[in-house]
């Protein structure tokens, strides 16, 4: 409350100085001006513009009352300044208070009769207060004053008449100029608007087709809007039947040729993944056979996680243009499609191809280090992943492919388990001119590395030193809680040597060592570590698919550790995994909702309240 009336009175006495400052030019003293005191310095006169920003300033935060009385100021001396004019009347609208925007205007066109906008937003005043005969015959003295039949001052009357619901006329004037050009296709989104609010969807439809065969460049929004708008009729059962027909009719149709991208994106959505495909294939033979829309769809199935469905475009693309363009960015797509999808040798073989292929040198060494990091990441073949890296090493000046593969290096010892050679490579990666970034990652793993080694005393000082160095890093959650845990198992050596090991086992990817040695951990129902443990191994069985595994385990962090500080995440996994099963969703949302009341000072609090946001979209979709 005592911040409110602060802020108040702040506003008041800003208003009274800019107001007094207003009038001030007016008010002519019959006193000389007088010498202000020793030591008092005048307040320098702000200018028009300067003011002009403080009512933006109020209008940015939503503060319509204060921006308007520093604007009608500012109006009462400088009533021909059209951004003036434009911020009151924007302010008068926001406030409902259309009088005084009628009034503005009114005296706008005393001072500029012949100004064709001035009688536009005339009748926008009177259509907002139910003056509808008087609002359109303000729009025809507007229109009357449109100089050789310009379509884009009509195309101003046509928007604001049809954002003002005066429909019917809005029709008479489509079909007047339409007459009057010759033009059947004019306002043809506009047209589509209307017969769609009256359930003419056919007709709609028709509509938005025309306003997508204009290839124009001031005609790509709409274009653009009119897609939008045939896609979310194709959302509706109800409605899909019927466009969908309308639109396989016209994809013979050179100059609709985008009905096929449409209906090939609407396919998508909805999970009909074989006429998706045919249609991507129609719009690309529409289009001249260029590939380019192929591609777009392969990365369209590829943002939707349809795998299976973009490797059959991506095998489709390179049959069909080999030779094209397009083939150089689909072989890398597809080779990493095929590695998603657990098909590592196959993905080899594509990048091989890369590597014969290709005339870059700078393609053939992301290939080749592409390839390295299957075998460090998927195969797990550690040797092989080292020769592969090395081999671009050789190659020097390579920018971010260099980097690249010179951090793989020690990340392959790292999961050997020959903790000195990784030690001594994270080193001279650290000692390497690099980004941020990568200098921040060597800082962590040489901590952590001290830590495998039972050094102490040696890794708090590296994980303290990279709080310093880097206090919004990637790997402060990592370093602070790998600093928690060697304050709480300081005193208990036993428990050390597990955790040490399950560390160890993590690094090397020896995932059922890592989850005995957690086991050990979570039954020794030590209060920090065992809930550590028992989180930790919640999320091992998420990434092994065993949501059931998962759920057990939270379970027991929920009835033994629930004042732990690991209790809420685990709280939020499990959600997570409810989420995902429609009987149990909101079961999940009710979690988030639990978190965000009790914790909303929890790293993940912003997360989670746009993933509700997003709930309650899909709902309303829906």
């Amino acid at each position: 409350m005592i911040a409110n009336h602060v802020q108040q009175k702040i506003t008041f006495l800003l208003i009274l100085f800019l107001i007094t400052g207003l009038h001030q030019q007016q008010v002519h003293s019959a006193e000389p001006p007088q010498k202000p005191p020793a030591g008092l310095q005048m307040v320098p006169q702000q200018t028009t513009a300067e003011k002009v920003k403080i009512a933006r300033n109020f209008i940015r935060t939503r503060n319509y009352p204060t921006a308007v009385a520093i604007l009608e100021a500012l109006y009462e001396t400088d009533p021909n300044n059209a951004v003036i004019n434009n911020l009151l009347r924007n302010c008068y609208n926001q406030l409902g208070t259309y009088t005084k925007a009628e009034m503005m205007v009114r005296r706008q066109i005393e001072r500029a009769p012949s100004t064709f906008i001035y009688h536009v937003y005339l009748a926008e005043a009177l259509a907002r207060q139910g003056f509808t005969d008087s609002a359109y015959t303000s729009y025809k003295q507007a229109m009357n004053l449109i100089a050789n039949d310009n379509v884009n001052e009509y195309k101003i009357v046509v928007n604001s008449m049809l954002a003002h619901s005066l429909t019917k006329e809005t029709v008479a004037l489509i079909n007047n100029i339409r007459k009057r050009k010759n033009d059947q296709s004019l306002f043809a989104y506009e047209a589509g608007v209307m017969l769609e609010a009256d359930g003419d969807y056919v007709g709609a439809t028709n509509q938005y087709l025309v306003a997508l065969s204009d290839t124009s460049r001031d005609a790509s929004r709409t274009a653009s809007m009119a897609e939008n708008k045939i896609l979310s009729l194709l959302m509706f059962e109800e409605t899909f039947p019927t466009i969908e027909k309308v639109l396989k009719n016209q994809t013979s149709k050179a100059l609709n040729k985008r009905a096929a991208r449409v209906l090939s994106n609407a396919y998508l959505n909805k999970k009909m993944l074989k006429q998706a495909f045919e249609y991507a294939l129609i719009r690309d033979s529409l289009e001249g056979s260029k590939g380019t829309s192929l591609l777009q769809f392969l990365r369209s199935c590829i943002d939707s996680r349809q795998y299976d469905l973009a490797v059959q475009m991506a095998e489709k693309i390179l049959q069909l243009y080999d030779k094209s363009p397009v083939y150089a960015e689909t072989y890398f797509l597809y080779a990493d499609l095929l590695v998603k999808l657990g098909q590592y040798d196959k993905a080899i073989s594509v990048y091989d191809s890369v590597i014969a292929r290709f005339p870059r040198n700078i393609d053939r060494l992301q290939a080749t280090v592409q390839i390295g990091y299957i075998y460090l990441d998927n195969i797990k073949n550690y040797d092989r992943a080292l020769t592969v890296f090395d081999s671009v090493l050789t190659n020097k000046g390579q920018g971010g492919l260099f980097f690249k593969a010179m951090k793989g290096v020690p990340h392959a010892y790292l999961r050997k388990g020959e903790l000195d050679s990784a030690q001594a490579k994270f080193l001279a990666l650290k000692n390497t001119r690099l980004p941020k970034d990568m200098t921040e990652e060597a800082s962590y793993y040489l901590a952590e590395i001290d830590f495998l080694k039972k050094n102490i005393d040696s890794s708090k000082a590296g994980l303290n030193k990279l709080l310093v160095e880097y206090p919004r890093g990637f790997y402060v959650n990592d370093a602070l809680e790998l600093l928690l845990l060697m304050e709480d198992i300081a005193d208990d050596s036993t428990l050390l040597d597990v955790f040490v090991k399950a560390r160890k086992f993590q690094r090397m990817l020896m995932i059922d060592s890592t989850v005995a040695s957690l086991k050990t951990v979570a039954s020794a129902n030590h209060p920090e570590l065992s809930p550590m443990a028992l989180f930790q191994l919640s999320e091992m069985s998420i990434e092994m698919f065993d949501t059931v595994g998962a759920l057990g385990y939270i379970k027991t962090l929920s009835d033994d550790f629930n004042e732990s500080y690991y209790y809420p995440y685990g709280q939020k996994l499990k959600a997570e995994i409810l989420l995902n099963d429609v009987q149990s969703s909101k079961e999940g949302e009710e979690i988030y909702k639990t978190l965000l009341e009790k914790y909303p000072n929890y790293p993940f609090a912003s997360d989670l309240r746009k993933k509700l946001r997003q709930l309650v979209e899909d709902t309303k979709i829906g």
